[in-house]
C-alpha cells in the first residue's frame, strides 16, 4: 500500500498529489525538495508532462523543511543536466501546495 501524500500541489489547473523524493541544495538555497506528482503536471504546448518537479518556496521565509504554513506559493521547476556534469534549475511554473485536497465544487 501506498503511503499518504505529503501535500497537493495545484498547478496549470492540475491538482496533484505529492510525495517528497528527497531534498535539493541548488542556486544558493537549500529549500528545494523533489517530488513526484500524481497525475502528472502537463507542460508547454508541445513539450512532455512532469511526473516529477523540483518545487521552492516562493515567499521569504517560508519552508517544506517543516512546511512553515499553509496554502505556500511555490515555483515548480525542472532540474536540467548540462553537458560539463552540473546541474541547474529552469522554473516551469507557479503553483501552490495544500495540505489537503481541494474540493473543486468548493
Amino acid at each position: 500500500m501506498e503511503s499518504p501524500p505529503d501535500f497537493f500541489l495545484l498547478c496549470n489547473g492540475i491538482q496533484s498529489a505529492c510525495r517528497m523524493v528527497g531534498r535539493v541544495s541548488a542556486i544558493g538555497r537549500d529549500d528545494l525538495v523533489r517530488t513526484r506528482v500524481a497525475p502528472a503536471i502537463p507542460g508547454p504546448i508541445g513539450s512532455a508532462t512532469f511526473e516529477e518537479v523540483v518545487l521552492a518556496p516562493r515567499n521569504a521565509g517560508q519552508t517544506l523543511f517543516p512546511a512553515s504554513g499553509w496554502p505556500m506559493a511555490v515555483y515548480v521547476c525542472q532540474l536540467q543536466h548540462t553537458g560539463n556534469g552540473t546541474s541547474q534549475l529552469q522554473v516551469i511554473a507557479w503553483g501552490e501546495l495544500t495540505q489537503a485536497r481541494e474540493d473543486p465544487g468548493a
